[in-house]
């Protein structure tokens, strides 16, 4: 197969692929880089960066087969994707109406089963080493494996699925459903177990691309992960303009390398890597003039749609005294003490900077 040169350009709105590179396709006017294939059959390796890692996995699909599994351990450390064929996103980093969509599920954003892992589970099989602190169980302690059958409880150690209180003199026991493991025991350390259904408070917020070009120079955007909707399965688009993207943009970036990592240890799975294109202005309204009494709840509502870019809403209530941000919620409530008239501002901005700003200001009326 005779290698050509694959570039990134924007006619008429829409994107093309010249030349596509192997593992990229063009479909409905944009690039796929990945669609729950086979890395492997797309071109595609994966490695880690720092100390996370990407891999396949058959968990959480979204689209095909496979997801792509990305560990991180924080915005520096995640894993890497590595294209067989460089592709030329020059004149892409420069245009405001193309964007990087990609689809992910944060394994934080789901339900915990109950005794994800324990602290301090011992030198035996299967001992780890501060699990409680996410799902699944922290870094394996000394000796550390597979995990073995329950030991002897140690000190602070408890029977196999129990959770020992602090004091090792104290008969008293604060009990949690765990996998067990006392101290110099087997097993994958009970203690610091969440129960069932319980959300995990390190779920991802924020995720990490960089962009390595073949010559090695880098490109960057951070990028807020919105929250699940209930028919989504957990997995959102997180939509990143090449335009935002900061760092060494030079004149031929020949994109070989995306990396991926979020803002606290979490487990990512990448459904979908793709190319949109999006001209759509931010627009909306806020409802309309309000009518109110004196201490009554106000409720506001920012009806705004902003195509592929993900906003930050910011409400000033009263601009007598210079605008604020009182409530950055889409649709706060709030109540006005004094009688008299108001005028509440909502400003709403893409997070990237690329898409002009809307302000809408509503007229508020308040009777004693």
């Amino acid at each position: 197969m005779t290698k050509t040169k694959s570039r990134w350009l924007l006619g008429m709105g829409v994107t093309f692929l010249i030349g596509s590179g192997i593992g990229w396709a063009q479909q409905g006017g944009g690039l796929i880089l990945y669609r729950g294939d086979r890395a492997a059959d797309t071109g595609l390796s994966l490695g880690g960066w720092g100390s996370g890692k990407a891999e396949e996995s058959t968990e959480n699909v979204q689209l095909g087969t496979r997801s792509l599994k990305i560990t991180t351990q924080g915005l520096y450390q995640g894993g890497r994707i590595a294209l067989s064929q460089p592709i030329d996103i020059s004149s892409g980093l420069s245009n405001p109406s193309l964007y990087l969509r990609v689809s992910v599920k944060s394994k934080g954003q789901g339900t915990v089963g109950a005794g994800p892992g324990g602290m301090m589970g011992g030198m035996g099989a299967g001992g780890g080493m501060m699990g409680g602190m996410r799902p699944g169980g922290g870094m394996p302690g000394m000796g550390g494996g597979a995990g073995g059958g329950a030991g002897m409880p140690g000190m602070g150690g408890a029977a196999a699925g129990t959770r020992s209180s602090r004091s090792s003199r104290s008969s008293r026991s604060n009990r949690r459903t765990g996998a067990g493991g006392g101290m110099m025991g087997g097993g994958m350390g009970g203690g610091m177990g969440r129960l069932a259904g319980q959300k995990d408070e390190y779920a991802a917020t924020k995720m990490r691309i960089v962009l390595v070009s073949d010559t090695g120079k880098m490109v960057e955007l951070t990028a807020p992960i919105p929250k699940p909707t209930t028919d989504s399965e957990g997995f959102v688009n997180v939509n990143l303009p090449l335009a935002g993207f900061k760092g060494d943009k030079e004149a031929d970036f020949r994109l070989k390398d995306i990396v991926i990592a979020a803002d606290v240890p979490d487990t990512l799975y990448i459904g979908e890597i793709s190319s949109i294109t999006d001209t759509s202005p931010i627009t909306g309204s806020t409802g309309g003039d309000q009518f109110v009494a004196r201490g009554d709840t106000v409720e506001f509502a920012a009806n705004v749609e902003g195509g592929a870019a993900i906003l930050k809403y910011s409400w000033d209530f009263d601009d007598k005294d210079g605008l604020q941000e009182e409530s950055t919620a889409r649709n706060p409530t709030h109540a006005y003490k004094e009688a008299g008239d108001y005028v509440a501002t909502l400003t709403v901005t893409d997070t990237s900077g690329v898409k002009q700003p809307l302000v809408v200001k509503t007229k508020v009326h308040v009777e004693e």
